[in-house]
């Protein structure tokens, strides 16, 4: 899901308690140095630990889903096991890996000059709570990793994607799109008309000075709900500031003499996001009908689309889904698949 992030410690560098706000495992390695001490608190003593913080440590602790921020709250293990809280212990040596659970609460310690590396990583199952995970994280204003619409959109066009794994990403990116929609027509009856087309993060090149600033990682950042933003965004010169779209819509119902400072910004365009959701759907519908012993063909054929040629209807001719005007059932490749490698439906 992430990049390995590279962690250097010296002595008594301790890292507050922490809960990954994704619900996502990680895992760390020590590659050389001295010896980390770590503390753990499992997912199932989160109240009791929610509970000591409240009484040890009340301004640090929010009335929020993600009701402990991370980086703020450092406090003894003696202290909470004192309060009634359960927790782990263990050192790790170089050479060694950790593996923290999803929802686990952590703080470390380290012993001396060390250096270390993360990562976080996901099961299949986590796209199931994905889209709750994300919101929590938005309406509780925490900053995210990731961006779920890029993360998303990656699966789906990435032809090693396992077919299950596509059918749960379906109805997400077509909820995204619908949702995109709603809120550009939204903005339009705003009057907001002016817009510009952002590069892909892989195309990158140098950056215009009248495009907002990128954080270190590429990425854009609300400037209210700190959601990670990939699809689009709104940004206003005049506050020198970066909005999703609710957070834009609701500026501009309130501040209407904002709207010619402000200017769409988008990654895919209108067109572009229903051909997406276009080609996805009848390319996991074929998939979805093929026997276990032909889904690794079938994977790989997903992004091949092929019509017949109208002189000759056994030779196949590739076409694009804007081109493609012909019914599935006709579709050559279907055809053959279905002949051959027997699908059922």
């Amino acid at each position: 899901v992430t990049v390995p992030t590279l962690h250097v410690g010296m002595l008594f560098t301790t890292c507050c308690w922490y809960r990954d706000p994704h619900g996502l495992p990680w895992i760390e390695y020590l590659h050389t140095g001295a010896s980390k001490i770590w503390y753990g608190i499992p997912d199932e003593y989160s109240c009791s630990f929610r509970s000591a913080l409240e009484k040890l440590v009340p301004r640090y602790c929010r009335d929020r889903t993600i009701w402990l921020p991370s980086d703020t709250a450092m406090v003894p293990p003696s202290l909470l096991v004192k309060e009634g809280v359960s927790l782990c212990h263990t050192v790790q040596e170089p050479g060694q890996f950790i593996l923290v659970f999803p929802r686990a609460f952590t703080s470390s310690v380290c012993t001396g000059y060390l250096v270390s590396e993360s990562v976080y990583f996901a099961q299949p199952n986590w796209l199931t709570t994905a889209e709750q995970v994300f919101k929590d994280i938005q309406e509780s204003c925490e900053s995210s990793m990731v961006s779920l619409e890029r993360l998303l959109f990656s699966i789906a066009t990435d032809a090693r994607s396992h077919v299950e794994v596509l059918r749960q990403v379906l109805p997400m990116v077509v909820r995204i799109r619908q949702q995109e929609l709603s809120y550009r027509q939204e903005l339009l009856t705003l009057g907001l008309k002016m817009s510009e087309r952002l590069p892909l993060p892989e195309a990158s090149g140098k950056r215009r000075k009248s495009r907002p600033a990128r954080d270190e990682e590429g990425d854009y950042e609300c400037e209210i709900c700190r959601a990670n933003l990939f699809v689009s965004l709104v940004t206003n010169s005049h506050e020198e500031g970066v909005y999703c779209l609710p957070h834009a819509i609701q500026l501009l119902t309130n501040k209407r003499h904002h709207l010619k400072y402000c200017k769409l910004m988008y990654t895919y365009d209108e067109e572009e996001m229903k051909r997406e959701v276009n080609v996805f759907v009848p390319n996991l519908t074929l998939l979805s009908g093929c026997l276990p012993s032909v889904s690794l063909t079938l994977q790989t054929l997903r992004i091949l689309r092929f019509d017949t040629n109208h002189k000759d209807l056994d030779k196949p001719v590739p076409s694009h889904d804007n081109t493609h005007n012909k019914g599935f059932d006709s579709c050559y490749t279907t055809r053959v698949l279905r002949e051959n490698l027997h699908i059922i439906g």
